[in-house]
């Protein structure tokens, strides 16, 4: 059985409205077994049509108690005259409804909802001439849905959802005109979305949900012009929404989300002057939300969540009671004023969004295409980490710019596939030619847009093919240093670029990348923390870098090996370090003055931290969000280590060409990652070798 999904605002506005019937007399209550003694040959007759369904029996001989009868005496159908209405709600009843239901022929109303009926439902039902409504929902019928429903002459709500009911929808039923409400959602109806529903004009609420229909447009009924409740979620349903349903004046529901709708939402839903609630969440809408709902006046509840719309809220949308606006690429001050805005690229930040990123520095070829739109990525606000579930937009939902290239000297063309660079001559960093994505409409968002330092890319340190380096008079002038690997990957070969990294593993990590002399573990002869024994794998990093002022305990005596580390901590320890190992770092030409430090919104004065992450700002170690914030408390990320890492040693991958010739030791990682040359860098050991004029000019 499927859990149904019906809003409760829906089952609310269907109840006010009128449409809703579903009250449910539950009669049932409990009592004791009755054991029938037939003494009529009626009541025989009936008992034998009961088909051993003891909730049944039971039902009834309760039921004609009240009127100081007994199914012992029963003599005919007129001894049930006056049961109109059967309530069996969520009692957990077992098995299925008996033959000896046809005796009930005043029988108005059937509630027999949430529990476990299956097998046939017997003819006899459909014989009921009075019988009006039917509530058989979140049972376990499994067949095909009788077309007996259909022929009833009194019809006229049919609820049959949460079973799985499979086939399609008798022509019985989609020619009946005086069924009011259908809704046969959550079941395994299969095949194309009938068209005939359009000729059940009596219809005020139509629910067919969550069937695995065949994928097909949106039906338009034109004909039910009665219709105030339309759920179609999960149907399968694709292309654009069209114009036509504009036109069905009277609905008050309008549910298709959860489907595979595409374009834009169409500025003629103002027309639905009467619409209390609008879903079309997680479709593959895309564009501008269209500033319609001042002409909406009834309209309570909206949810565009999990689409591709982007652009700014307008202004109407901030009156309506609830939206749903979560999981887009939007933006903007309104936006912010929306409860439900978690996930879009709202720079005014109050929860969990996103902000683009890529490459600071792009190589790209005079000879083949670059196709940036690869290196494009979507980060979440709160891990600062690639988001595999927020994915990119179409490119053609990005505005790009080629900035301060008066010469033409590079090309950009884009398809549907990407947007692509190529080099018509050398460029040199210093030159500063930028590309610059956005999102479309987007316009004042610092969280939607990225740019990168184009550069042509170099096959050859040191050839005439490179602009950036002049080449070698004789091997003499060439230096090579070795780069030592720092961090290792997983078992399984893979990464882990968004995982968090412990303070164990940063402890080891500086401890590796200076080389710095580790005591041996026989000649330990204190455990500086309770927490970290002389047993444990990382003691002698802990302890090293504890020595020597780098990383500190929590002041309880307690290291906390395992506790991730945040981008406070991690600014500390790599100042004290840049600090203490000033001479050397001062020779490699790469320690800031400290003074051209960047103030963060969210780096208050007095913290533990204040002056570390001034100063990491100022070395060049450390780089805030988008929105001017440093957000010291969030976990460091194993990519975030390597980048603040190689900073830290004065590393710059995207100036060792030679880094893309070694092969990839990961399979989460591809040359698209903007990280990509930086793990490298820090996970293999390599030679880096360069020009001793090079590196005179570097200092």
């Amino acid at each position: 059985m499927k859990k149904a999904r019906i809003p409760a605002l829906l089952l609310i506005v269907i109840f006010v409205s009128g449409v809703f019937f579903h009250a449910s007399y539950d009669s049932f209550a409990e009592m004791k077994v009755f054991t029938p003694h037939p003494k009529t040959a009626y009541a025989k007759k009936f008992i034998a049509l009961c088909e051993n369904q003891t909730w049944y029996i039971n039902e009834i001989e309760r039921l004609l108690n009240l009127e100081q009868k007994s199914l012992n005496n029963v003599k005919g159908r007129e001894d049930f005259n006056n049961i109109r209405s059967l309530g069996l709600t969520g009692k957990g009843i077992k098995g299925k409804i008996p033959r000896a239901i046809g005796e009930l022929s005043n029988l108005e109303s059937l509630f027999m909802s949430d529990n476990k009926l299956g097998e046939n439902i017997p003819n006899e039902l459909f014989s009921l001439q009075n019988l009006s409504n039917i509530d058989l929902s979140n049972n376990e019928y499994k067949m095909n849905i009788p077309g007996g429903f259909g022929n009833m002459p009194s019809i006229s709500k049919l609820i049959l959802r949460g079973n799985q009911f499979k086939g399609s929808v008798p022509e019985s039923i989609t020619e009946n005109t005086n069924i009011t409400v259908l809704d046969i959602s959550g079941n395994s109806l299969s095949g194309k979305i009938p068209d005939k529903l359009n000729n059940m004009t009596g219809l005020l609420y139509l629910a067919i949900s969550d069937n695995p229909w065949d994928e097909g447009d949106l039906p338009v009924f034109s004909k039910l012009d009665k219709l105030k409740v339309l759920s179609m979620w999960k149907c399968n349903i694709k292309g654009e929404i069209k114009e036509e349903i504009c036109g069905m004046t009277m609905l008050k529901v309008l549910d298709l989300a959860e489907n595979k709708l595409e374009g834009n939402i169409p500025v003629k839903l103002k027309k639905l002057t009467n619409l209390e609630l609008l879903s079309v969440g997680k479709n593959r809408l895309k564009g501008r939300i269209p500033d319609i709902f001042s002409n909406m006046p009834k309209l309570k509840t909206i949810d565009l969540n999990g689409n591709k719309l982007r652009g700014k809220v307008p202004e109407s949308l901030k009156t309506i009671k609830t939206a749903h606006l979560d999981n887009n690429y939007l933006t903007g001050e309104n936006l912010n004023s929306i409860e439900k805005n978690e996930k879009n690229f709202c720079d005014q930040q109050v929860n969990e969004q996103y902000y683009m990123k890529a490459r600071e520095i792009l190589l790209i070829s005079k000879t083949e295409n670059t196709n940036v739109y690869a290196l494009l990525r979507n980060y979440d606000t709160i891990r600062n980490s690639h988001a595999i579930n927020k994915l990119l937009l179409d490119p053609e939902d990005y505005d790009t710019e080629i900035i301060n290239d008066p010469e033409g000297k590079v090309e950009l063309t884009r398809n549907e596939e990407g947007i692509y660079l190529r080099a018509k001559k050398d460029i040199k960093s210093d030159e500063n030619i930028f590309i610059e994505i956005k999102i479309k409409d987007n316009d004042g968002s610092d969280y939607s847009k990225v740019r990168m330092n184009i550069t042509t890319f170099i096959p050859n340190p040191g050839s005439s093919d490179n602009p950036a380096v002049s080449p070698a008079k004789d091997d003499k002038e060439k230096i090579k240093v070795l780069h030592k690997a720092y961090i290792d990957g997983y078992p399984d070969k893979s990464f882990g670029g968004d995982k968090n990294v412990t303070r164990e593993q940063i402890a080891k990590m500086v401890s590796v990348a200076l080389d710095i002399d580790l005591p041996e573990k026989g000649n330990l002869i204190k455990e500086s923390f309770s927490d970290v024994k002389k047993s444990r794998w990382s003691v002698q990093y802990v302890e090293r870098t504890k020595e020597l002022g780098w990383l500190k305990g929590y002041g309880n005596g307690k290291f906390g090996p395992e506790n991730s580390i945040t981008r406070a901590e991690l600014a500390a320890c790599l100042v004290r370090i840049m600090e203490m190992k000033e001479n050397e770092f001062e020779e490699s030409g790469h320690l800031n003055d400290g003074k051209e430090n960047m103030r963060f919104k969210d780096v208050a004065e007095g913290k533990w931290y204040t002056d570390y992450v001034l100063k990491a700002s100022g070395m060049k170690l450390i780089k805030g969000y988008p929105d001017g914030n440093f957000k010291p408390e969030n976990k460091v990320t194993r990519t975030e280590a390597v980048l603040m890492i190689n900073r830290m040693l004065g590393r710059k991958p995207h100036e060792e060409s030679e880094l893309l010739k070694i092969n990839n030791p990961f399979k989460d990682l591809n040359l698209a990652y903007f990280a990509y040359l930086d793990i490298i860098e820090a996970s293999v050991t390599h030679e880096y070798e360069f020009l001793k004029q090079q590196q005179k000019e570097d200092k």
